[in-house]
C-alpha cells in the first residue's frame, strides 16, 4: 500500500491537542463530574497498563479495542501522558476497527527516564522498540505537536513500520518554520509554579474570550491526567521543541 501522510484538521482531535494545556486550567472541578464523558474517562482509566522493557528504559502502555483490527499506536505531545487522549477520540478508532496503542513517552507519567539523553531521535527509536516488543509489525501511526515530530522520525528511519502517517498540530521544522513563542516556553519550563498555575498562564494564548463565553463548560468535555510528569522531562522536550 503506497504511504499516505495525513494532515487532519478534524474536531475530533481537537480535545486531544489541548488536553494538556486545560485539563488543569481551573481550580474548581467540572460541574457534572458523572457525565458521559467523564464515565468513558473513568473507563479508560480503569483499564491495567501493561509495562515492557525497551532500551534503558520501561515503557507503560495501554491497547484498546479488538486485537485482529488493524493497529494504530498514538504519539503524546509535550508534557502529556496517555491519559490526557480524548475518550470519545479512542471510542471512535476502536469502533472504527481500530486496535489502539497508547504509552507514555520516555520520562512521562510511568515510563521510566532511563540514562539516554532525550531527543526526537531518541523518542522515535523507543516507539519503534515499543512495537518490536508488541511485536507490531505495520501500523498507522497518530502523532501530535511534539509526538508529531516523533512520528516523522519514526517514519524516516522505519519506513516499513508505518501503513499511514497522520499529523496534528505539526510542522516540519528547518529555518522557515514558525518557532514557539519564547512566552510560551518561559511558562512551561518554570518549574516553581505548579502544573495548574502554568496551564493558567497558557490559556490565553489557545483562545480568544469570545469561545471561553460561549463554552463556559469546556471543563466538562477534557480529562484530568492522574499520571505526572517531571520538571526535567518538561524541560528537555521543551528544549528539543525549540531547536526543530
Amino acid at each position: 500500500m503506497e504511504k499516505a501522510i495525513l494532515v487532519l484538521l478534524l474536531g475530533m482531535l481537537l480535545g486531544a491537542v489541548l488536553m494538556p494545556t486545560l485539563a488543569f486550567a481551573s481550580p474548581s472541578s467540572p460541574s457534572s463530574p458523572s457525565s458521559p464523558f467523564q464515565s468513558k474517562i473513568a473507563m479508560i482509566n480503569k483499564i491495567p497498563s501493561g509495562k515492557v522493557r525497551v532500551g534503558d528504559i520501561d515503557i507503560a502502555y495501554k491497547h484498546l479495542g479488538k486485537s485482529n483490527a488493524k493497529p494504530i499506536i498514538l504519539i503524546t505531545g509535550l508534557g502529556a501522558t496517555m491519559d490526557t487522549w480524548s475518550p470519545l477520540l479512542l471510542e471512535q478508532l476502536t469502533s472504527s476497527n481500530y486496535y489502539v496503542t497508547i504509552f507514555d513517552n520516555r520520562g512521562t507519567g510511568n515510563t521510566t527516564a532511563g540514562t539516554k539523553q532525550f531527543s526526537i531521535s531518541q523518542f522515535a527509536k523507543d516507539t519503534a522498540g515499543l512495537l518490536d516488543a508488541l511485536k507490531i509489525q505495520k501500523t498507522d501511526v497518530l502523532g501530535w505537536s511534539l509526538g508529531s515530530y516523533i512520528a516523522q522520525e519514526l517514519t524516516l528511519a522505519n519506513p516499513d513500520k508505518v501503513s499511514n502517517l497522520i499529523l496534528y498540530a505539526s510542522g516540519c521544522g528547518g529555518q522557515s518554520a514558525t518557532p514557539t513563542s519564547p512566552k510560551i516556553i518561559q511558562i512551561v519550563t518554570n518549574a516553581s509554579m505548579s502544573y495548574q498555575q502554568r496551564a493558567e498562564k497558557q490559556i490565553p494564548f489557545l483562545f480568544p474570550t469570545k469561545w471561553f463565553r460561549a463554552n463556559p463548560d469546556y471543563l466538562n468535555y477534557l480529562p484530568f491526567p492522574k499520571e505526572s510528569v517531571s520538571a526535567q522531562a518538561i524541560h528537555c522536550s521543551c528544549k528539543m521543541d525549540r531547536h526543530l
